[in-house]
């Protein structure tokens, strides 16, 4: 996965793995306001990025249950990274890259509920 630093605005721009969802058609889909969806993101309960150019977040849609629920490791892994001062996309970033441990991406075990992997990820990027 590729990633790049934009200079205008010091945020790493991740190339998305999978599928990425705008809040407003995501908000739709879930039945829910926008602004709630907002909040959710803002409380930690969701990952989200900027879009690189307007207003609105993109969603990766593989945080997501078949039924629409957040994956229950979802929410502890924010709340380590944010703990770890490690940002929304550098978080996205990471969990597209393949870990030691299992050979796949990060967020394919994070979707498998290991999230010892991720962890660690999480304080290596913490301590650089």
């Amino acid at each position: 996965m590729a990633e790049t630093l934009d200079p205008t605005r010091r945020r790493v721009r991740p190339t998305p793995p999978g599928a990425l969802l705008r809040g407003s058609w995501l908000a739709i889909k879930l039945g829910v306001e926008p602004r709630v969806l907002d909040a959710r993101r803002r409380a930690g309960e969701l990952l989200a990025v900027p879009e690189e150019h307007g207003d609105d977040h993109l969603y990766p849609m593989w945080q997501f249950a078949p039924d629409g629920t957040v994956l229950p490791a979802v929410t502890h892994v924010l709340s380590v990274a944010r703990s770890a001062g490690v940002s929304e996309e550098e978080l996205y970033a990471l969990l597209g890259r393949r870990h030691m441990t299992g050979g796949g991406r990060l967020l394919d075990a994070l979707r498998e509920g290991r999230v010892e992997p991720v962890l660690t990820a999480i304080n290596g990027a913490a301590r650089r």
